[in-house]
């Protein structure tokens, strides 16, 4: 029973106190390397090596790349120039940046004697001083660099289980000693040693002043002071790695049980990565991140947030707003009022007295004041007495001159003065959401809807942009500002002035105007967690690690608590400085080829420069040039941001942006100097750092090129004068002719062109129109007007494919032109399957209306004989109507493209009649076309014949002649 206990005592500890870490992972598809990392360290710029199967591979906080080598790399460290010492599968070398940029592999064990370099498997290396040591399961080799090599001395060892440093001296576990200590040369066991013989240490990490070990059994040591001793720490199998955390947890990696962390408090270790994952190796960064290797990728474990305490705040409701008291947390909510203990250890509590909904807290002259839905509330000592029954209080504020408590409620501002009962202020409305005092202690309330009030009643001048919406009242450096919509105003205190302000301009941007101020730390309840820098807000929840809008905070010291309905978060006000981030160059690529940047140096301007002997030269054909910048902090890396200039090529700063490459396009030979400045997730702005190149200039662009480029411009602009003076003679007499032929041919068009004009219009019409460029209408009192129409058109066209139908009335209409022609008429137009056409105009013709009659019997004796052959084939057969009228008609050119002579009046609408009561075959005459040819031609009388908008007109049939 005892024993449960305590696990669930332990469990509930570590759910108070555990920090919340947000993960990042990296799949093995991301890095262009094999998935497994089994080390990692980092540089002074924030760059971390890992070691790969393939190689090392650094990332920079946005691009990883891959250095190879010959072998796989197991563990690796700094030397004191900047290299990088390797411990590989069978080999131990250097990984050098040179001074070009380079980066260069070099094996160590190859110069070992022959009998000496196949050292064993387990490879580790360690650099004391001088001196770098590499180890195996069979040998130690200590190498001291000397005139450019190395001088070597091998020891073989027994059954080496591995080997680790501290406090300047190496230690070796193997089999038979234990833990020992190497002096001089020799193996020596320390005082504790033999607690791991037979055992092998899987981890170590450095905790403080001592180094922690754990063994293959799962128990953990310290070494201090050449001394082993076991420690009480909770047991954990299967660790391959190690590391202490900047607060003081512990986190390791195991082989089968994926990240396991210690706050140094439980009994039990708990798990900050998936339980069943199998680790390679853990390492924390500078900015305290945790980095997890395993087989699926590397994965970045965020530390820099709040601490988040669960389990606490789900008894207490939706939770309004909170307040330190007396050495102890209140929490106002809507189930009522609860206390817990700073420590947040224990539970919450609640306090007797109060039911009904809590809206807001407030302490003034040891007092702790509660706006309730049933009041307003004092508490003493855990007791609750309600000094305004009856009324909604939502918000309780003190008076920032007067020692007065200010009540704002539904029914309007009470003043609650020490030792005296609250008093309603006349002047101030209902629904008020803050309130501050003039110098004079004359108070000023802002409401919801209202706009601003003074206590002091309407004496008191209000602008008129301020007597409605929403004003809120903020007190900031001693200033009075009165927010408005996107603007601020600024209250003198002591004349009591309202005037608009820029000062504070960014006031206006905070959508719900509910905010602290503490050393320019800013809570702002809409959106999170803000910093005011320079007039404005930066958003920091994302970088803190909040989700945004809490419902209430408060301050205590230098530390912020807030609410998030089940949560509880804390956030250290220090946080927001911790993080000075440097902006560097990590690659240059151009072509194929890469260089590697290891470093820079600050100058006395403190401006950041390379490294003096870093000056790489660039073939000009291997343009253009990549640039990729990385940042001394990993964290946050999706929220830092970078901009850089070229000087050589504009000189002016680009934009900030969140790509941390640049390609520089339209760089010729020179030396350029490229700065860059970064910015991280806290929006600190980092030192201008500067690094120059220098791009070979190509033969062809030489000054000697330059001048042989002249001279062969001066020879090609001769040859070519010589040559086209050649040719402006033979083109002058080509043009002499082709001026001939042109001519000719023109003669030849317009020939082409009249007649194509006499198709469309009479002969005399044309001629008027190419002569005066016009036509005027005429009217013409004496002409025949003959329409046709084929019967049962579209029943017959619906027989027809498309095709058919245009050869059948072409074919029809083909023999009107004809006819008409030899009739003397003009063909006026075509309409569908109608045709019409005139006689008499535009030269008068006496004969009009014989010629139309005669003209019609020749198309119907045309389409008799038309009927007989289609009849003959068994194909369908148009029939014919035909109409004509004599009188008077005003005849023209309408239109400017594709012109059309045409002719109007009531002749041609009484032709189109005579028509449309025809019957098939037949030819019918008006009474007016009939006086004129009675005598040529045989007719019958068809009687007054109704026609459309013609009333009964007189119609005849044409017989024959």
């Amino acid at each position: 029973m005892r024993t449960l206990l305590l696990i669930a005592l332990s469990f509930l500890s570590f759910t108070l106190s555990a920090q919340e870490y947000v993960s990042k992972n990296y799949a093995s598809n991301t890095y262009p390397a094999h998935p497994y990392m089994w080390d990692a360290v980092q540089d002074a710029y924030g760059r971390i090596y890992f070691a790969n199967n393939k190689g090392v591979v650094r990332f920079d906080g946005h691009q990883w790349y891959l250095f190879k080598t010959p072998y796989a790399v197991r563990h690796l460290c700094f030397g004191p120039t900047g290299n990088l010492f390797l411990a590989c599968a069978g080999d131990f070398g250097t990984l050098e940046f040179s001074q070009t940029g380079k980066v260069i592999y070099t094996s160590i064990s190859k110069q070992l004697p022959a009998a000496n370099q196949k050292t064993g498997g387990n490879e580790q290396v360690f650099v004391l001083g001088k001196s770098v040591y590499f180890v195996s399961n069979k040998v130690l080799v200590q190498a001291e660099p000397k005139e450019g090599s190395y001088e070597f001395t091998v020891q073989e060892l027994a059954a080496n289980y591995g080997a680790f440093t501290f406090e300047g001296n190496l230690y070796l576990n193997t089999a038979d000693l234990g833990v020992a200590a190497l002096n001089k040369g020799k193996l020596n066991v320390i005082n504790g040693g033999e607690l791991l013989a037979n055992s092998f240490v899987s981890a170590t990490c450095t905790n403080g002043k001592e180094l922690l070990l754990t063994g293959s059994k799962g128990n953990f040591y310290t070494l201090s002071k050449n001394k082993i001793r076991e420690i009480a720490l909770p047991k954990l199998p299967n660790v391959i790695d190690m590391a202490a955390l900047p607060n003081g947890y512990l986190v390791a990696a195991t082989l089968n049980d994926g990240l396991k962390i210690w706050n140094g408090k439980t009994i039990t270790w708990q798990s900050i990565s998936t339980p069943s994952q199998e680790m390679y190796s853990v390492f924390v960064d500078a900015d305290g991140s945790i980095w997890g290797a395993h087989s699926k990728g590397i994965t970045q474990y965020a530390s820099s947030l709040p601490i988040a305490y669960k389990g606490l705040l789900n008894q207490a409701g939706t939770i309004t707003d909170m307040l330190v008291y007396n050495n102890a947390l209140y929490v106002s909510s809507t189930a009522g009022l609860f206390k817990t203990d700073l420590s947040l250890t224990g539970v919450l509590t609640k306090v007797s007295g109060i039911e009904s909904e809590c809206w807001d807290l407030n302490s003034w002259h040891n007092n702790l004041y509660v706006a309730s839905t049933d009041g307003l509330f004092t508490i003493s000592n855990d007791l609750a007495k309600n000094i305004l029954e009856g009324e909604t209080i939502l918000h309780v504020q003190e008076g920032n001159v007067s020692g007065n408590v200010y009540a704002l409620g539904e029914s309007g501002v009470y003043k609650v003065a020490p030792g005296a009962e609250p008093s309603l202020l006349k002047n101030l409305p209902p629904l008020c959401n803050s309130i501050l005092e003039n110098a004079k202690g004359v108070a000023y309330a802002g409401t919801y809807q209202a706009g601003l009030f003074a206590a002091s009643g309407p004496s008191t001048k209000i602008p008129a942009s301020l007597k409605e919406g929403e004003a809120v009242l903020k007190l900031f450096n001693n200033k009075a500002l009165i927010i408005k919509g996107d603007s601020v105003f600024e209250l003198d205190a002591n004349t009591g002035a309202i005037n608009l302000t820029t000062d504070y301009a960014a006031f206006a941007q905070v959508k719900n105007k509910e905010f602290s101020l503490s050393n320019n730390f800013i809570l702002v309840n809409e959106t999170g967690l803000k910093v005011y820098n320079n007039n404005t807000f930066q958003e920091q929840s994302v970088a803190y690690g909040i989700p945004g809008k809490p419902t209430a905070y408060v301050k205590n010291g230098d530390t912020y608590f807030l609410a998030f309905e089940d949560k509880l978060y804390v956030v250290k006000d220090e946080l927001k400085t911790q993080n000075n981030s440097q902006v560097n160059i990590s690659m240059m690529s151009f072509g194929k080829q890469e260089l590697a940047f290891a470093g820079f140096f600050v100058s006395k301007d403190g401006r950041t420069q390379e490294l003096q002997e870093w000056n790489p030269q660039i073939a000009h054909e291997l343009l253009p040039v990549h640039v990729y910048f990385g940042m001394s902090s990993n964290q946050f890396t999706e929220k830092q941001e970078c901009r850089y200039k070229l000087e050589g090529l504009g000189n002016t700063w680009s934009e900030w942006q969140k790509e941390f490459d640049v390609k520089l396009d339209g760089i010729n030979g020179g030396t350029y100097t490229i700065w860059v400045q970064g910015k991280d997730a806290f929006g600190n702005s980092s030192k201008e750092t500067a690094y120059k190149f220098y791009i070979n200039v190509p033969w062809y662009l030489s000054g000697w090129a330059y001048l042989m480029y002249i001279m062969a411009g001066f020879l090609v602009v001769y040859l070519i004068v010589f040559i086209n003076q050649k040719r402006l003679l033979s083109t002058n007499r080509k043009l002499e002719g082709m001026v001939q032929d042109r001519t000719k041919e023109l003669v030849e068009e317009k020939a082409k062109s009249d007649e194509l004009l006499l198709n469309i219009l009479p002969v005399e019409v044309a001629d008027e129109l190419k002569r005066t460029g016009s036509l005027e209408a005429k009217q013409f009192e004496e002409v025949t007007v003959l329409f046709t129409d084929f019967v049962g058109f579209t029943s017959i066209s619906e027989r027809l494919t498309p095709k058919e139908l245009v050869e059948e009335i072409h074919y029809c209409f083909k023999g009107f032109d004809a006819i008409i022609g030899d009739n003397k008429l003009e063909k006026i137009k075509t309409i569908g399957d109608a045709y019409m056409a005139v006689c008499g105009m535009p030269i008068k013709d006496k004969d009009h209306a014989k010629r139309c009659v005669q003209t019609a019997l020749d198309i119907q004796a045309f389409m008799k004989v038309y009927q007989q052959e289609r009849k003959a084939l068994g194909k369908p057969y148009f029939e014919i109507r035909i109409g004509i009228n004599s009188g008077s008609v005003i005849a023209g050119i309408v239109g400017v493209k594709k012109f059309a002579y045409d002719i109007w009046g009531d002749t041609v609408n009484t032709a189109a009649r005579m028509e449309q009561n025809c019957e098939p075959g037949k030819i019918n005459i008006s009474g007016s076309t009939h006086e004129l040819v009675k005598d040529g031609f045989k007719c019958s009388y068809r009687g007054k014949i109704e026609a459309k908008n013609k009333g009964r007109i007189d119609m005849f049939y044409v017989m024959g002649e």
